[in-house]
């Protein structure tokens, strides 16, 4: 099993580059990425490289996924992201039934 750290949970622990290395030391191969690290995709690629590491999934908000589509899409591809995951809904923007699901 290939064990993954979400960035999320670093997000007061920068500067990344910093956090990036102390997890590659550790052993992780996977890391899980948000909107916190997407401004500079490629340098962040750049710096997962340098520690080994990779980026198979990644979060992004439901506004970005519906109206920055090809935006997300770059992005995903300049870090190797392959899975997309909308981690959350705002409460009025949440199916209410089984059906709205």
């Amino acid at each position: 099993m290939n064990w993954s750290f979400q960035l999320y949970s670093a997000r007061n622990f920068q500067p990344w580059d910093g956090v990036l290395a102390m997890l590659g030391k550790l052993g992780y191969a996977q890391v899980e990425g948000f909107g916190g690290v997407y401004d500079d995709p490629k340098a962040f690629r750049a710096e997962l490289d340098r520690n080994g590491l990779a980026m198979p999934t990644g979060h992004f908000s439901i506004d970005a996924l519906e109206n920055d589509f090809d935006g997300v899409r770059k992005t995903a591809d300049a870090l190797g992201i392959t899975l997309l995951i909308c981690p959350f809904l705002m409460p009025d923007q949440r199916p209410s039934d089984v059906a709205g699901w």
